[in-house]
């Protein structure tokens, strides 16, 4: 009797246990400290953890997502292109070449419109339409729980993330969202000798009209401030991409990208006209509005409706200063199918995380 009681108390231990063990809460994940580029844009019903992040790195990368098992996220959005492809316009699973440009995907998590006419709200909206696009991965959703459900390791992964090892179309999104929104450029510092930084006892505004035309990187960004800041207007120029124009396409206004690593990222354009970024300083000097800053202050000096030489020369190496090398090298970002790791953990329960750590 004694020895029944204690088997039984022992079942009930390891019970307890193990209901505990599904029901851990999933441990919040918080995002760096980027600065004034925005309010974030987070779902109630989504909130970032590290699981979640975790678990959809691992769907980003996943070529069931598409319907003959080639293609996944990453295929397009590569990490050594900042989330672009190197090409004038996306191409899908079976080589379709589609309308547009493939943008990156930077600072999301402060974003409130996605695609290039910024015609969906969510990222949560967002995932289910190149998923199942047949240009695009041509994968039925229903096919894909069917898969992730099958899988041997997948329903772990929800578990940890959800609290139930069921696979929903719903809880792929969630979990995509939440890794897209891990994407953060946290690692621009511009040189001082461009910022505007002026010697003890000038003051800001004379330092600023007595550099702005000036042949230098400091003037350079200072008329590139006044003719761009416009559309590029938050941090490193456009860190949201929240703001839409129709410079590009006169017939419907288009998302203002985000200048970080913009060197990296040609094609430029939404339709991937512009090859170069010397294509692109060519293509804007047709539409930059006359130079307000000097006629603002007063100053009797001629405005400027063109770029100078110097600034056309230069303005590509300058943009080389937005080069975030983190969002192209951090494993966090990777592809956690390559680079040698151990995916999948030795035992279902096993904890382990596909960053080294």
């Amino acid at each position: 009797m004694k020895g029944q009681v204690l088997v039984f108390l022992g079942i009930a231990f390891l019970s307890i246990a193990f209901s505990r063990l599904e029901t851990r809460s999933p441990t919040p994940y918080t995002l760096p400290d980027v600065g004034e580029i925005g309010d974030l844009n987070i779902p109630s019903d989504n909130p970032m953890t590290v699981e979640g992040v975790r678990l959809g790195q691992l769907l980003f990368y996943e070529t069931l997502l598409s319907a003959d098992g080639s293609y996944s996220c990453g295929s397009c959005h590569k990490q050594e292109f900042s989330f672009s492809d190197g090409l004038p316009r996306a191409v899908g699973y079976r080589g379709d070449t589609l309308e547009r440009n493939t943008m990156t995907l930077v600072n999301l998590a402060w974003q409130s419109e996605f695609f290039w006419d910024g015609r969906v709200k969510s990222l949560e909206a967002l995932i289910e339409i190149p998923v199942t696009d047949p240009r695009e991965m041509g994968q039925d959703t229903a096919r894909l729980v069917e898969l992730l459900q099958d899988h041997p390791h997948y329903p772990r992964y929800f578990s940890e993330v959800f609290g139930s090892e069921k696979v929903t179309f719903k809880r792929t999104s969630q979990a995509l969202s939440q890794f897209l929104r891990s994407i953060v450029s946290e690692g621009i510092k511009l040189p001082d000798s461009v910022l505007n930084i002026p010697p003890d006892h000038i003051e800001e505004s004379y330092f600023v009209e007595s550099q702005f035309l000036e042949e230098t990187h400091r003037a350079l960004y200072f008329r590139l401030a006044d003719m761009c800041g416009s559309c590029h207007s938050t941090q490193v120029y456009g860190g949201t991409q929240k703001m839409f124009n129709n410079v590009n396409s006169p017939e419907l206004p288009m998302k203002v990208p985000s200048l970080v690593n913009i060197t990296l990222s040609g094609p430029y354009m939404h339709d991937g006209r512009l090859k170069t970024i010397e294509d692109v300083v060519e293509h804007y000097e047709k539409h930059i509005a006359t130079l307000s800053y000097l006629n603002r202050k007063g100053n009797e000096a001629p405005k400027i409706a063109k770029l100078s030489p110097y600034d056309k020369e230069n303005l590509p190496v300058f943009l080389k200063l937005f080069i975030d090398s983190n969002l192209m090298y951090n494993p966090a970002y990777g592809n956690p199918f390559e680079r040698g790791r151990t995916l999948w953990p030795e035992s279902v329960g096993s904890r382990h995380t596909l960053n080294g750590d």
